[in-house]
């Protein structure tokens, strides 16, 4: 996340709630200013950021404070980290506790211009000090820049270590930078560092929950003075490797530059300087229900995917699937299960070094979309979140996500997670099945109750080593059902089931017709299968009705040919299987698409490999913008321009592929949900 920077006063409050006697200010420079509380006695006010940040992810935030020009004016004002049931509606107590008592569980850095003497621990200086769950007359020890310890300190020197007056009519420079690694918040004052104070917050202040609202409070008492902020901005790094993410090309260290996980080079600026970054600004591109932009989110799960550990959410981390899987003793070297990432040192531009040998983006099944964005890396009938994770390798995983279940229990995790019954009698947990039907079991999607990523880092808790989880491959290794040294979710010759009958479900093209087949192992009071179509993988309707064996314990095999797919009048058609057993019990296949060749997404280059002009015809698009990106093979944005597509066959020429350097070339075109992708060669 990069700078927040609002352009008038609507567009700061769109972002920001003001409590109290907080107002919006005019005074600073900047675009973003807020009077927390003006010159004049009794007020308290309250701005908090709308947005929760996550204390799982190291970050900076910078802004100027002013504290009037009164030396001996009061109180103060505080920065502050809280969680409390109010959230940004909150204020505390005023006078000398700035706005903050009780207002728990909280962190607050206070700046403080009034010494209340008394027990509250202040000194004459104006001071920074450190306080817990708003008891603002228990001030916490820290360490000085000299190293010793202390409760309070003077907030700014000069040269011989004298105090320095605050209170002097002119904006200070603040800046907290807190290290999620390191579990340590410094505070710096006019550049200079004055705190350094650690402490595992997210467990002993905010009970393991790292998300918290961020903002400012104040009051003044009898003594007053206008306390006032602006010029506010909050860069993350999540990958905690120095570089914040503005300035970090692998924002996630898996290997994978920015540009090729989301597909824009941009998502990460704010085009239209409205505060808000491209790729939560609705002014970019639609926005999902978690509120980014839905075509920088594959799995829709609010964490676009140059953040996203998981971008497909199929529980394998996009490291591991960006490599030939095979976790070898060179990979696992250098990568960490417990961070779901690379742990060498990065460049420059912040990518993990010596990695470029196991990072090489596979294409498993050659559908245009690299394994790290498919969640069928084979193309099989098996998701690849049921192949990946067969640990015992005996053919089925709902043995083995039980007992990965029943170990996150035992590691301390939260017993209603992923609950061991099963109300629906289906064979497996409740969290296993797929309530919705949209082919994501309930505890991969986004949209179920069963879904928890605790610290926001697009590894659900299960499959999470950093939230009690066990990682893909560390339970037994990869599973390797036909011990073929292949892992199994790449292995289109396996099928890895849950223990329900259907074995596997096909669906491929034949002219303008949809031929579907599927198999079952054994079945049980089976009475019939709803064959079902969708035009858009949402809304499906029955299209016919193939009746069951009833009870077999053979492989049966059942085939169903949909005559006529032109009649859908989409690219994609999408077919489930709703089997009912004689009680009335239905359970659901996965969903398979059918591309519809007159209408389907292609992306074809030519000449490829290229020396001249590159061209590129693209079939099935929609009239309307596109943006086009091309990618080498460092991760470095070769070309990024915005396009226009027509309807059905758009053709694009790139002339400026006569100055590139050889080698390879990653081809991107995104139009809204839909992504083109290539490999181009230039010689």
């Amino acid at each position: 996340m990069g700078l927040f920077q609002a352009t008038t006063a609507q567009a700061q409050t769109n972002l920001y709630q003001l409590n109290g006697d907080a107002t919006v200010g005019t005074g600073c420079s900047a675009k973003d200013n807020f009077i927390v509380v003006p010159n004049a006695g009794n007020k308290t006010g309250s701005v908090w950021r709308l947005q929760q940040l996550s204390l799982a992810k190291s970050f900076t935030i910078q802004f100027q404070t002013y504290h009037g020009n009164n030396d001996g004016g009061g109180d103060g004002m505080m920065f502050a980290l809280q969680r409390n049931p109010s959230g940004t509606s909150v204020i505390g107590g005023g006078a000398q506790n700035m706005g903050m008592a009780a207002i728990a569980p909280s962190i607050a850095v206070e700046f403080d211009i009034y010494n209340n003497a008394g027990n509250i621990g202040d000194i004459e200086a104006d001071h920074i000090a450190i306080t817990k769950n708003g008891e603002i007359g228990k001030p916490l020890i820290f360490t000085t820049p000299a190293g010793g310890t202390a409760q309070a300190i003077a907030a700014k020197v000069n040269s011989v270590g004298s105090p320095v007056n605050i209170e002097d009519g002119a904006y200070h420079q603040a800046r907290i930078v807190w290290n999620a690694s390191t579990q340590t918040m410094q505070v710096y004052y006019d550049n200079a560092l004055r705190v350094t104070y650690t402490e595992n917050l997210v467990r002993t202040v905010f009970g393991n929950n790292p998300l918290v609202y961020w903002g400012f409070t104040a009051s003044t008492g009898g003594a007053t003075a206008q306390q006032e902020v602006c010029s506010i901005s909050l860069q993350y790094d999540h990958d905690n490797d120095g570089l914040v993410d503005d300035q970090d090309a692998d924002d996630d260290n898996d290997g994978i530059a920015d540009a090729i996980e989301s597909g824009d080079a941009r998502a990460n600026n704010d085009d239209d300087n409205d505060g808000v970054l491209n790729y939560e600004d609705a002014d970019y591109g639609p926005l999902n229900a978690k509120g980014v932009v839905a075509r920088l989110d594959t799995d829709g799960d609010g964490i676009i995917n140059q953040f996203d550990l998981d971008s497909d959410n199929d529980g394998i981390p996009d490291v591991v699937e960006g490599t030939d899987g095979q976790m070898s003793t060179g990979f696992r070297a250098i990568y960490s299960a417990a961070n779901g990432n690379y742990t060498s040192s990065v460049d420059g531009s912040g990518r993990p070094q010596n990695t470029s040998g196991f990072t090489t983006l596979p294409d498993t099944d050659k559908d245009g979309t690299p394994d790290f964005l498919d969640p069928n890396s084979d193309g099989d009938a098996a998701a690849d979140w049921k192949e990946a994770f067969d640990d015992n390798s005996n053919g089925v995983s709902v043995d083995d996500f039980r007992a990965r279940a029943a170990a996150f229990v035992a590691a301390g995790g939260n017993t209603s997670f992923y609950p061991n019954t099963d109300p629906k009698n289906s064979g497996a947990p409740e969290w296993l099945n797929d309530s919705n039907a949209n082919g994501i079991p309930n505890f991969l999607d986004p949209t179920s109750t069963f879904f928890h990523d605790t610290d926001l880092d697009g590894l659900v808790d299960l499959l999470d080593p950093s939230s009690l989880g066990k990682a893909y491959a560390d339970v037994s290794g990869i599973p390797d059902y036909n011990a073929n040294g292949l892992t199994d979710y790449r292995d289109a010759l396996i099928v890895t089931p849950l223990p329900v009958q259907l074995l596997s479900f096909t669906a491929r093209e034949a002219g303008l017709q949809a031929v579907l087949t599927w198999a079952t192992a054994t079945e049980l009071n089976n009475a019939y299968f709803v064959v079902e179509a969708s035009p858009d993988a949402h809304t499906f309707t029955a299209v016919s009705e193939i009746a069951g064996a009833g009870t077999s314990s053979q492989r049966r095999e059942y085939r169903y040919t949909d005559v006529n797919l032109m009649r859908y009048a989409t690219a994609t058609v999408y077919y489930r299987l709703r089997q009912v057993d004689q009680n009335g019990k239905v359970q659901y296949s996965p969903v398979q698409p059918v591309a519809v060749s007159s209408v389907s997404a292609t992306l074809v280059a030519e000449p490829n490999p290229v020396t001249d002009v590159l061209t590129l015809e693209l079939r099935g698009t929609l009239a309307g913008p596109a943006h086009l990106v091309v990618v080498n093979a460092a991760g470095q944005t070769q070309l990024a321009e915005d396009v226009v597509l027509t309807s059905g066959i758009t053709t694009l020429r790139v002339p400026q592929a006569v100055r590139w350097p050889r080698g390879v070339y990653w081809v991107q075109v995104v139009q809204g949900q839909q992504r083109f992708s290539t490999k181009v060669v230039r010689q």
